[in-house]
C-alpha cells in the first residue's frame, strides 16, 4: 500500500514495482479519500503464473478458442499451457464463407492467423463450417459482409461443399484434425435434419480422406443438451464417417 496526496486538478503517475507472492488473480484498487469521505474503486485484475517448464505437449487435451486477432492473447494462452486452438469463432481461417465467399474465388489471406498459431506451437483442430450465401440448397441467400457476419447454417450443395473441403483441407496440411461442421441440433448452426447432416458428414469423410489420408476426422462439437438429435444422426449413419 501506499499513500499519496494530489491537489485537485493535478496529475501524478505512479509507479508499484513488486513480485506476486504466488500464482493467482490479483485485482488493483485505489480509495479517493476527501472531507472526510472514502470512495474505494476496482482499477484492475491480472493473473500471476510461472513459466512453463517446456512447450505444450502434442498429445495435451488442453485447448481453447483463443482469439488469433490478438498476438496478446495468442500468447497469454500459450504461456497458459493450452496446445490448441479450435477453429470456431476465434480462428476462422478454415470456414467455408472465409476461404471461398464466391464461387470462383479461394480467399487463404488468413496468413498471421496461420503463422500466430505455429509460432506459439499451437495444434489446429480445424473446423469446416457455414454455407456461403451462394451455395445453399434451397438457391442463393442474401450476401453476407464481413468477417463479423456469422456463417449461414443453411444445409449446403453437398458438391460445392466436398469441393470447399477437399481444397481446405489440402491447403493446410498442418491441421491434421478436422471437425464436420459445429453444433448441428442448434438451428442457427445448421437447419438442416439429423439425417441431412449424417449425409453431410459422409461427403466431408469423403473429402477430407481424399486430400489427406492421414487425417482424422471429427463430428461436429456436440452438446449434451440435445442427446436424442444426435442419436438420430447416428442413426443415419453419421458416426460411421469419423475416426474420433
Amino acid at each position: 500500500k501506499q499513500t499519496i496526496t494530489i491537489e485537485a486538478g493535478a496529475n501524478r503517475v505512479l509507479d508499484v514495482p513488486f513480485i506476486a507472492p504466488e500464482k493467482g488473480i490479483f485485482k488493483i484498487a485505489v480509495q479517493i479519500s476527501q472531507s472526510g469521505k472514502t470512495l474505494e474503486r476496482d482499477l484492475a485484475s491480472f493473473g500471476a503464473w510461472p513459466k512453463p517448464v517446456s512447450a505444450p505437449r502434442a498429445d495435451s487435451f488442453f485447448g481453447h478458442h483463443v482469439h488469433s486477432w490478438s498476438e496478446g492473447m495468442t500468447a497469454q494462452a500459450a504461456r497458459l499451457g493450452l496446445a490448441w486452438n479450435r477453429g470456431h469463432n476465434m480462428l476462422q481461417h478454415t470456414w467455408w464463407p472465409r476461404v471461398q465467399p464466391e464461387p470462383d474465388t479461394w480467399n487463404w489471406n488468413y496468413g498471421a492467423h496461420r503463422e500466430r498459431m505455429q509460432r506459439h506451437k499451437m495444434h489446429v483442430l480445424g473446423q469446416l463450417f457455414g454455407t456461403p450465401y451462394w451455395a445453399a440448397a434451397g438457391g442463393a441467400l442474401p450476401r453476407q459482409e464481413g468477417d463479423a457476419a456469422y456463417p449461414y447454417g443453411a444445409r449446403p450443395n453437398l458438391e460445392a461443399f466436398r469441393k470447399y473441403v477437399f481444397e481446405t483441407v489440402k491447403a493446410f496440411p498442418e491441421i491434421r484434425y478436422w471437425e464436420v461442421w459445429n453444433e448441428p441440433e442448434v438451428s442457427m448452426f445448421w437447419n438442416g435434419s439429423p439425417e441431412e447432416f449424417a449425409e453431410l458428414c459422409r461427403v466431408g469423410y469423403e473429402a477430407i480422406k481424399a486430400a489427406n489420408p492421414k487425417a482424422v476426422v471429427m463430428n461436429a462439437g456436440y452438446t449434451q443438451s440435445a442427446w436424442k438429435w444426435h442419436e438420430e444422426t447416428a442413426k443415419f449413419g453419421a458416426l460411421r464417417h469419423t475416426d474420433a
